[in-house]
């Protein structure tokens, strides 16, 4: 779904922490989803004002434990 700005709607999310970036597989907007998301942390923004791994849906903790990050 799209903004009226001709932004999408899962980016926008993300980008202002209110959802974790969802990776099943490489996609058209892969890149821009991991800067919105890297942004967001870096920021505290929304849900990771004050996440702990073991805070974060199981898969989430799977796709951290898979590329051997201890922290958001």
């Amino acid at each position: 779904m799209w903004l009226e700005h001709d932004e999408l709607i899962n980016l926008s999310l993300v980008r202002d922490g209110q959802a974790y970036a969802y990776r099943p597989k490489p996609g058209l907007f892969a890149d821009q989803t991991d800067t919105a998301e890297g942004e967001a942390a870096r920021a505290r923004r929304g849900l990771w004002a004050d996440v702990r791994k073991h805070m974060m849906p199981a898969w989430r903790q799977r796709w951290m434990d898979e590329r051997g990050l201890d922290s958001p």
